[in-house]
C-alpha cells in the first residue's frame, strides 16, 4: 500500500510518499536538500514523523551522520506524528551507527591484543 501527501508551496509542488515496507522519499526533487529547507522555511509538515524520517534517511545514505540525527532530534523535539514511528526510526538508525563503529574498531586476533595497524609495517 503506498501513502502520499502533495505538499505545495508558492512556487513549487512536493510528493512525500511511503510504503508499508520502510521505502521513504521525496523523489520528485532533484535538489531533495532544497526541498527540506523550504518546507522547513515555510513550516510545512513540521508535525509530520515521514519528512524527518525520510529527510533523516537521504542524508545517512549521502553518509553524512551527524546531519541524520540532528533532522530526527529536531522532529521529535517537536512531537512530529506518529511519534513512535519516529521514536524507532531514531532508534533504528543508532542501532546501524553503533554497528558502524563496532567494525571500524580494532578487533583482536586470535585471542591476543588488539591488530595494531602499522606499528609492525615496512617503509618501502
Amino acid at each position: 500500500m503506498m501513502m502520499m501527501q502533495i505538499i505545495t508551496t508558492t512556487t513549487t509542488t512536493y510528493v512525500l510518499f511511503t510504503t508499508t515496507a520502510t521505502t521513504t522519499g521525496m523523489d520528485f526533487s532533484p535538489n531533495y536538500e532544497a526541498v527540506f529547507r523550504e518546507i522547513e522555511q515555510l513550516k510545512v509538515c513540521l508535525d509530520k514523523a515521514l519528512l524527518y524520517e525520510s529527510y533523516a534517511l537521504f542524508l545517512e545514505a549521502k553518509g553524512m551522520m551527524n546531519e541524520a540525527h540532528f533532522v530526527y532530534q529536531s522532529g521529535i523535539s517537536r512531537n512530529a506524528e506518529p511519534i513512535e514511528k519516529l521514536k524507532k526510526a531514531h532508534a533504528y538508525f543508532l542501532e546501524r551507527m553503533q554497528a558502524i563503529i563496532n567494525a571500524c574498531s580494532h578487533k583482536k586476533v586470535d585471542g591476543g591484543s588488539p591488530l595494531n595497524s602499522g606499528s609492525n609495517c615496512i617503509n618501502p
